[in-house]
């Protein structure tokens, strides 16, 4: 009888033992992450009435402000078929977002960068009959000065090294946009899914810590080209979409002959994950000037991003 009141003794006093916090490892940051309702009554109200609902950068087309806004700290996630025009529309956007007041760097692993500078002149000049010389082309370089970086190398990168890449961006250069194309050029095997899951969970921490959009290009597995993709046609772990907070699919038409009204191609918003009323998903319809610039409708006059006395920005 003696041995078992011990053993209960030794149970309850092993219960009543005073908790020993070392062991939990916390420093001071994670014991203030707790965070009680009541300190976020002033962000709830602002959420639930969409006081920053135009905070960060829209598309660059008229009419679709309220429905994608680029904020920082966000991870975008762009897919697509080859050559459906995906890295197209990120250079439209570089020249939109520098328009908007932003810094961006482009590390195109598969393309040199006067190859990417060559399309961007024309899209940020798009006016055929102002090419008299080269002179519009210095006049785009240097209205990009110093708001636009190109990471010159097309090869194979590290996973580590391009999370470096983007921090020096952002800390030495003042980017706040980061374009990685593509996600092929790490290294990172197809299969690969866990090493995938990793590096883009390490892309959404850094653009949190720094403050940095990162815009980051994909591709969609072997389809019929004709159909449009959904979120389910992209390549690799679906970890890759998950952990993005906007997902964009550019498809292009390739029929030889449409209708007057049938667009070139689309983007479609495949995941948008914003502050209310935003969420918005579904498919903008797109058509290609000869510039190559993507318009809303077959009549819009192409975007104009420059300032001067020949090229005015509208």
């Amino acid at each position: 009888m003696s041995a078992a009141i011990d053993r209960i003794l030794a149970k309850v006093q092993i219960q009543s033992t005073p908790i020993d916090w070392n062991r939990y490892v916390l420093s001071d940051e994670d014991v203030q992450r707790f965070v009680d309702p009541v300190s976020l009554v002033s962000k709830i109200s602002d959420v639930l009435h969409a006081r920053g609902a135009r905070e960060g950068v829209p598309l660059p087309w008229i009419g679709l402000e309220s429905r994608v806004r680029f904020r920082p700290g966000k991870l975008s996630l762009w897919a697509g078929i080859n050559f459906h025009g995906k890295t197209a529309m990120l250079k439209l956007l570089a020249l939109h977002l520098v328009r908007s007041g932003q810094k961006v760097c482009i590390a195109s692993l598969e393309e040199d960068p006067e190859e990417t500078m060559a399309d961007m002149t024309q899209f940020a000049i798009p006016d055929t009959d102002v090419r008299e010389s080269d002179d519009w082309i210095d006049v785009a370089c240097g209205w990009l000065s110093g708001k636009l970086w190109l990471y010159n190398q097309t090869r194979m990168m590290d996973t580590q090294r391009v999370l470096a890449l983007i921090a020096y961006a952002a800390k030495e250069k003042g980017c706040t946009h980061f374009i990685l194309d593509s996600l092929m050029r790490t290294g990172l095997a197809q299969d690969d899914y866990e090493g995938q899951r990793v590096f883009v969970n390490h892309l959404t921490n850094y653009g949190r810590q720094l403050g940095i959009h990162i815009h980051l290009v994909h591709h969609i597995v072997k389809v019929d080209e004709s159909a449009v993709p959904g979120r389910d046609a992209i390549r690799g772990s679906g970890a890759i979409t998950d952990q993005a907070d906007h997902v964009f699919i550019v498809w292009r038409d390739i029929k030889e002959v449409k209708g007057f009204d049938e667009p070139d191609g689309l983007l479609i918003v495949a995941k948008n994950r914003g502050l209310r009323p935003a969420n918005w998903i579904g498919k903008i319809q797109l058509h290609m000037h000869k510039s190559g610039q993507f318009l809303r409708t077959k009549t819009d006059k192409p975007l104009r991003f420059i300032q001067s006395d020949k090229w005015a920005a509208s």
